[in-house]
């Protein structure tokens, strides 16, 4: 009876060893949307062998697009699963709610949801630009001051899609169209307006509704802008950049990594892999745009012949910079300006303490330390 019991215990030891190195190995849920502004993930998600030789942090594939493990120095440190969504606010509400614990997305959508006081922190900035204004080739234009002066002389508005509300994209032509004082309504039965914005719930409703002349144009990120031109259904007459006022909107800021805040706290190690990871895919995407536009081509299903055009027109980043700052406060200014923000970001924004709530920016400047004490080795 005794042995029986000693074995029954070894047992339950054994059991609970077990489940206890379980638990060790966290499931990670990255979120992303669809398009090139998250090629990163894509190139971090391929370039195993590239990865492990650069820096020891690598993803092994399970499952192409879906699972994968992540490995620092050959060791198994968490198993990631991609999320693949609508961008947006409804891929930043995924993040509040805890369906993901790490996402690509728009800064726009990340500071609306912080503001109505979500625990949720950008952690990385991931790129810049990247977007244009496109409309159907039967408009009589070719660069947005055509595009204006045909504004000006249509009698019925000009009708523009943009992808979701609270994106970059929409927040920029808006402010353009501002500044050119030509009015705007996002009322489909407007008609003492210049122009009408349409939103379509997601980019791929895009280029369908430009091809049924239901839009007169579009402003929207890459890939699409491209994918229009080579479908033939519309041309790019501007990319954001350029739009007014003169010069605002170069190195925009676009699209951040966040992340929640318990993951932040409980699994720094792994945010800390995966940062430098991505940060070395950016790298690699500046560095090899034709080989990333292959890869980002067979990820998301588009054409080679789009990526080469559209890769290299976003600026992929690795630092906050100066420029990144000021294009978020810029962001910031825009929506309290229209009412959109009433919380936390607009007291931080007030006070001049945007950084403590908007960012945790604690793991990002150690390894930016950590490479700089390499580098002078």
């Amino acid at each position: 009876m005794k042995f029986i019991n000693y074995i029954s215990i070894l047992m339950i030891l054994f059991i609970s060893i077990a489940c206890e190195t379980r638990k060790e190995i966290p499931l990670v849920r990255i979120g992303h949307a669809p398009h090139d502004h998250h090629a990163p993930l894509y190139i971090a998600a391929v370039k195993q062998k590239y990865f492990n030789s650069k820096s020891g942090v690598y993803l092994k594939e399970v499952d192409y697009k879906k699972s994968y493990q992540l490995f620092k120095n050959d060791k198994l440190i968490a198993n990631v699963q991609i999320d693949s969504g609508t961008g947006g606010i409804n891929l930043i509400r995924k993040l509040d709610e805890k369906i993901i614990d790490l996402s690509f997305g728009g800064v726009p959508a990340m500071i609306d949801m912080i503001d109505t006081g979500s625990k949720i922190k950008i952690v990385a900035p991931v790129m810049s630009e990247g977007a244009a204004l496109v409309v159907g080739n039967d408009i009589p234009v070719s660069d947005w001051d055509s595009f204006i002066e045909y504004v000006r002389n249509t009698a019925d508005p000009v009708r523009i899609g943009y992808k979701v509300d609270k994106s970059v994209q929409n927040i920029i032509f808006e402010t353009a169209l501002k500044s050119e004082h030509l009015s705007y309504s996002r009322s489909l039965s407007a008609i003492n307006v210049d122009v009408v914005v349409v939103n379509l719930h997601g980019p791929k409703n895009i280029i369908p509704a430009l091809n049924a002349k239901i839009i007169d144009g579009f402003v929207v990120m890459q890939p699409y802008p491209a994918l229009a031109e080579y479908r033939g259904v519309g041309k790019i007459i501007a990319h954001l950049r350029t739009l007014p006022p003169s010069h605002k909107w170069e190195d925009h800021p676009c699209c951040a990594l966040a992340a929640g805040d318990d993951f932040i706290n409980n699994e720094s190690e792994v945010l800390e892999a995966l940062i430098e990871l991505f940060r070395y895919a950016s790298t690699f995407i500046i560095e090899n745009p034709a080989e990333s536009a292959e890869i980002v081509s067979a990820w998301l299903g588009t054409p080679k012949d789009v990526e080469l055009t559209s890769i290299p027109s976003i600026k992929y980043l690795n630092e906050f910079s100066g420029d990144w700052d000021d294009g978020v406060d810029f962001w910031i200014k825009s929506l309290v300006e229209k009412g959109d923000l009433s919380g936390r970001v607009k007291d931080s924004y007030l006070n001049s303490n945007v950084e403590k709530v908007l960012y945790d920016k604690s793991i990002y400047n150690k390894i930016n330390q950590r490479l700089a004490d390499n580098a002078n080795k």
